[in-house]
């Protein structure tokens, strides 16, 4: 009897530690959100949008990098299971530095992927890594590459861009072994090649996928340089549907007076799972995964133009949670939006903008 009560409550602690009612990233110690205000531009203790009941319809996904994926098939059955319906794929703004080692097996596999599952591709990411290391013929090569995928009908737009993309790990050593050292990546945003990408995009009615941080580490963010840039570019090329990365890594208030401003402005959705130094970049949602209300008022406003795109990166070492439990933690943030919305965030939005059928 005894051993049978034992095992009995083993069982349950066991169960209880995979249940999902809060997601993992609450249990990091040492996150201070008085500290972590002290690096933004908004106050990190804020209100925030409790959950409810989690959505439970399909998901499109329209913005992951399942570029390091080792198990295709594993990873499109754990896509199924978590009822993923559509997914759009891309590869990182850092990604060109594999081909400039000469490995394109991550480019061969996300072409993989897009034929085996219900998906798009977002082409010609590399070009702007190769523009800032001075590789102009690479660059050149690699747009020309993109553009007749476009016009093969294998890619649907140009992305993940990054105009500036910063070393996120601050030099802090428990940062370095979760997010890792990255390259940065600071555009000049007048290079011909640059402003041809543009061109082509806007006769041709394309989206472009843009990833442009507006500070570095602990710097103050120029958040009002981002927002003046985009307001030029989505007037002069109107024919663009702008997405911009991660709910823009600016304020809600900035992104707002953005969209007045902006028709053509859209933008995903990246919950951010943990704390590192990403959180000068204004993240949606606080470290117990729940929307700020700001946010959350935002995306329901303009539920047309918003739309998830997690940034999930399978088998990358920032994500120590399985996909599982990754989708439970954004099907909690979706349910915390108003019922009327939550469609057009986890499906339309994206579908729409994507123009799927």
């Amino acid at each position: 009897m005894f051993i049978k009560l034992t095992f009995l409550l083993l069982f349950l602690l066991n169960f209880n530690a995979y249940s999902h009612d809060f997601p993992q990233s609450q249990a990091i110690d040492g996150y201070d959100c008085k500290k972590a205000s002290e690096i933004n531009l908004t106050d990190q203790c804020r209100k925030s949008r409790k959950w409810t009941e989690p959505y439970d319809g399909v998901l499109y996904d329209c913005h992951i990098h399942p570029n390091h994926t080792k198990n295709i098939d594993k990873y499109i059955e754990e896509l199924n299971f978590n009822k993923y319906e559509f997914i759009v794929v891309a590869d990182t703004p850092n990604g060109y530095k594999k081909i400039l080692k000469g490995n394109e097996k991550h480019k061969k596999r996300l072409k993989k992927i897009s034929k085996m599952y219900n998906s798009r591709v977002l082409c010609g990411g590399h070009v702007l890594g190769f523009i800032e290391k001075g590789r102009f013929d690479l660059a050149r090569e690699y747009l020309n590459e993109a553009i007749s995928d476009i016009e093969a009908g294998e890619c649907v737009g140009f992305g993940e861009l990054g105009i500036q993309h910063f070393d996120k790990s601050c030099d802090n050593e428990e940062l370095l072994s979760t997010v890792g050292r990255q390259s940065e990546l600071i555009l000049d945003k007048n290079n011909e090649i640059f402003l041809e990408m543009y061109d082509y995009a806007n006769k041709n009615k394309l989206l472009m996928d843009i990833h442009y941080e507006p500070a570095r580490c602990q710097e103050n963010p120029k958040t009002n340089e981002a927002v003046d840039y985009f307001k030029e570019v989505c007037s002069k090329y109107p024919n663009i549907n702008f997405s911009l990365a991660h709910t823009g890594m600016i304020t809600s208030k900035k992104l707002d007076e953005l969209m007045t401003s902006c028709p053509n402005i859209y933008s995903s959705i990246k919950p951010i799972m943990k704390p590192s130094g990403w959180v000068n970049l204004e993240p949606p949602n606080n470290i117990s995964n729940e929307f700020f209300e700001d946010w959350a008022l935002l995306f329901e406003k303009y539920p047309d133009r918003f739309y998830l795109g997690s940034d999930w990166k399978e088998n990358h070492r920032y994500y120590d949670i399985s996909l599982t439990e990754h989708t439970d933690n954004l099907r909690h943030l979706i349910g915390s939006l108003n019922k009327q919305v939550q469609d057009d965030i986890a499906i339309n939005s994206c579908k729409n903008l994507f123009a799927i059928e």
